[in-house]
Formats: C-alpha cells, sequence, structure tokens
C-alpha cells in the first residue's frame, strides 16, 4: 500500500491568515493524486483560534478531508487532516508535547506531536519550534533531544518512542541558521546565484547532523529553494532592519525510517524496495504575510497492504422519524478493548470534523467481550429535530478514533400532524445540553474536537 502526505511548516509570525492557501496546499489535482494525509505544523499562532484553522479548514474540507485532530503549546500547533474515505484505516491515535522555553517551563518553545497507525503503519508527526538566535545553536540541539526523548505513547500497556514507529515526519521552524564566518552580503551573493550547495555546507543543521550532534538518522530531500527567513514583513526582501539578519533555511522538514520498516520494504517490494519517496520539497515565496515563506513536501510512503474491517458495525433498525424514538443496531466485534467513555455521536451528513456531533450517546463497555449485537433506543429528545440525513459514528475513547461509521440514514419529518412548532421555538430541558466543552482541555495543550463528550444523563436503553 502506497499512502500519500503532505508536510507543511509555516511560522506564522503571529498574523491572521489573509490569503488564499489553495497553492500552498497543492489542491489543484484530481482528486485521485490528492494525498491521504495532511500534517500542518504553525509556529508563532499565538491566538488558538485567530482564524487559521478556519482557513487551513476552508480550504481542504470542500476536497473531502476530515480535520481528524490538532494539538497545541501556545503558538505551536499541528492539524492533521485525513481523506474522509481512509478514517476506518487510521487508528491508535495519540499526542504529546514538550516545553522547552525558560528551562522546559513555558511552551513558547517545544514541540507537539500526533502518532497514529495508518492501515497498521505506525506512523508519527511532530512540529517543533526551537530557539532562535545564531549563536544557540546548542540550545537547539538539546532541545531537540529533550524533544525526541519526551514524545511517549502508550497502548496495550506498551510505551512507544520516536523510534520506535515505522515513519517519523519532523517538521517545523527548527532555528538552525548560516554560520556566522558567511557576512550578510556574501550569502545574498550566493543566493542570487542560486549557490544553494555550497551554502548549504555553512547550515548549523547539516554540521550538527554530520557531527552526530542532533538529528542523526534523519534524512532531508535536497534544497533547491532559496532560505525561507527573515524577510521583511509583506514582501521577497531580505531583513532591512538594522539587525539585518543573515537568511537562513530555518524552515524544515526531515524523515526518519525505522529499520524494521526498511526490511519489511526491501522483503515485500520487489521492484522498488525504497520505503519512502520524497515527491517534491519546496518553499512558497509567493506568500507574504509573515517574515518566513512555508515549507512543504509530499511523501509517499510504503505500508502493510492490510485493510481490516471495521471493529464497529452499525444497522438502522427502522426508518426514524423527527420528535420521535430512534433505534439502531450495532455489533463490536470480539476482543476490542472498550471503555465506558466510548460512545456514539448522531452527525449530519458532511460533517468536518470530531467536535461536530449533534447528540451522542454512551457504548456499552462490556460489548467487546460479547461480540453481539446490541440494540439501542434513542430518546425522541436526542433524535434531530430537523429532516435530513445522517450518520452514527463509533468513538473509542483508547484509541482516540473512530471504529465504526453507519451507512447515512434519513431522519423523516414528524408524523404528528398536531405539530405547530417550528424547531427553533423547542426547547431542550438543560439536562439534556449535550453540546458541552471537554473538561480535560488545559490551557497550553489541547486538542481541538471535543474527544470525549461530557453528559450526567442516563441516555442509553440496550435491549
Amino acid at each position: 500500500m502506497l499512502i500519500r502526505i503532505v508536510a507543511v511548516t509555516w511560522n506564522v509570525n503571529g498574523q491572521k491568515p489573509t490569503e488564499d492557501y489553495t497553492n500552498l496546499l497543492n489542491l489543484n489535482q484530481k482528486d485521485e493524486e490528492l494525498p491521504a494525509i495532511y500534517c500542518i505544523g504553525l509556529q508563532e499562532e499565538f491566538v488558538a483560534r485567530n482564524g487559521w484553522e478556519e482557513a487551513l479548514s476552508s480550504a481542504l474540507i470542500p476536497r473531502g478531508y476530515i480535520l481528524l485532530y490538532s494539538v497545541r503549546i501556545q503558538g505551536i500547533v499541528l492539524f492533521l487532516f485525513a481523506k474522509s474515505r481512509y478514517l476506518m484505516l487510521i487508528r491508535r491515535v495519540a499526542t504529546n508535547y514538550t516545553r522547552t522555553g525558560l528551562g522546559g517551563y513555558w511552551g513558547n518553545k517545544g514541540g507537539v506531536s500526533i502518532r497514529f497507525e495508518f492501515s497498521q503503519t505506525k506512523i508519527c508527526i511532530i512540529n517543533c519550534h526551537l530557539p532562535a538566535h545564531s549563536n544557540q545553536l546548542e540550545d537547539r540541539n538539546r532541545d531537540f533531544h529533550i524533544i525526541c526523548n519526551k514524545q511517549k505513547y502508550s497502548f496495550d500497556d506498551v510505551n512507544y518512542g520516536v523510534f520506535d514507529h515505522d515513519y517519523c515526519l519532523w517538521l517545523g521552524d527548527l532555528n538552525y541558521r548560516i554560520h556566522e564566518s558567511l557576512a550578510r552580503e556574501t550569502v545574498i551573493e550566493m543566493i542570487q546565484n542560486n549557490e544553494f550547495k555550497s551554502l548549504l555546507m555553512r547550515d548549523q543543521l547539516v554540521m550538527s547532523q554530520t557531527d552526530g550532534d542532533a538529528f542523526v538518522g534523519f534524512c532531508e530531500e535536497t534544497i533547491n529553494f532559496p532560505p525561507t527567513y527573515k524577510f521583511d514583513n509583506g514582501t521577497d526582501i531580505y531583513d532591512s532592519s538594522e539587525k539585518k539578519r543573515i537568511p537562513s533555511w530555518t524552515d524544515r522538514i526531515l524523515w526518519y525510517v525505522s529499520p524494521q520498516q526498511m526490511k519489511f520494504c526491501v522483503d515485500n517490494f520487489i521492484e522498488d524496495g525504497a520505503p519512502l519517496k520524497q515527491l517534491n520539497y519546496s518553499s512558497h515565496p509567493r506568500y507574504f504575510n509573515s517574515d518566513h515563506k512555508p515549507v512543504s513536501c509530499t511523501f509517499e510512503i510504503k505500508g502493510r497492504d492490510v485493510v481490516p474491517p471495521p471493529p464497529v458495525n452499525f444497522a438502522i433498525a427502522s426508518e426514524w422519524y423527527s420528535r420521535e424514538d430512534g433505534r439502531f443496531e450495532y455489533v463490536v466485534v470480539k476482543g476490542l478493548q472498550t471503555s465506558s467513555w466510548d460512545w456514539i455521536g448522531i452527525y449530519k451528513e458532511g460533517w468536518n470534523k470530531i467536535s461536530d456531533y449533534l447528540n451522542y450517546v454512551w457504548g456499552d463497555p462490556s460489548l467487546g467481550n460479547k461480540n453481539y449485537r446490541c440494540t439501542v433506543t434513542l430518546p425522541a429528545i436526542f433524535v434531530p429535530k430537523q429532516p435530513g440525513t445522517y450518520q452514527l459514528c463509533y468513538y473509542s475513547s483508547i484509541e482516540k478514533c473512530f471504529l465504526g461509521i453507519s451507512e447515512i440514514f434519513e431522519v423523516l419529518p414528524s408524523r404528528n400532524e398536531n405539530t405547530t412548532e417550528s424547531f427553533e421555538e423547542i426547547e431542550e430541558p438543560n439536562d439534556h445540553n449535550l453540546n458541552r466543552p471537554n473538561p480535560a482541555i488545559q490551557e497550553e495543550h489541547y486538542v481541538e474536537n471535543n474527544e470525549n463528550p461530557v453528559d450526567n444523563t442516563e441516555t442509553l436503553e440496550v435491549d
């Protein structure tokens, strides 16, 4: 199986989105050529909801993507979008974060990560912002190791680190600079002459890898684009302020493949055993609302050719009508680890992210041991009032993903001829206000989606 992933990194310098991001995301393609996954890492995105999620979603959602997860500490945020048709192949999602600013007490510097399994292929994505300034090379190398060592994920009592994944993509404002031994005028002249190969010999990241100080085992495609920092805002002119910073490739995307995955690819892909292909690696100089230029890369990675059936399957037992109880059945594969925090959400067709559920009920945590069909009766108060098309989705609080998605079904208009109220006139009791925020959200680390709905009422009736 070939899995196509697009990675993007951009230090947005605290600016709000003001441009069209179709070209940045390379969306001018046929649908079959689009990737399965977009992982987009931003730095210095200081205001949590200043429009970046909406701007990226507005570009990707019309092309069939779902915002699966996002995680942040302060201005460092990582978005994971997935093609909706691949949702049932994505399992065991986890996030983590590491603060490295002010000795680990502040999240202005550090890293965030999302790991997941795509058709049993383990993938880890890390977005980081390392210390600035040319003379902070040792701090950058140190913070790389701190972030790398602290990104841990646990499933089935097994702890996974960065290097326990088949693939790791590491992106961000790494802040490595051109060595100060080169004068700014010399650097700019070399850029104008496209002498990137010679200039990269003085790149601190390349030097650190060569010396074994950081990012050992990671690879990077040849850089054939000018340095991405620092520009005068709104221009393509390198820093003309009093500081006149030396242009540098601060914004990078690197990758790692485990030895086990390399062997798997050699053994199973006879014609081409390379586990990963980098189809492009480029900057986007025509974006001007930051002092950095964004960088993107398209990966094509080899995975296990396994498409297991969904662990949870739904059946709509009868027609659904507005203002009447609704019934459905679901089956959980025997042996599946379930939890009392698993829930089944009702989504309107065309939903865009996990938190778009309209209502939900809690799952039966015992079903994973029984492998039998469970019939659920939803009280009329939970059935959507608005006629239309909907889906049921089973969310696992253990694996942080959907384990089953129903076929589209229709909620028909009410059969009660005496009903005269408009939908807006009907008020639900406070006890049934189900759209409450996730109470587990922390100030500097949160997943944008409400992954654990909270409700104190008993809503599940199992026959």
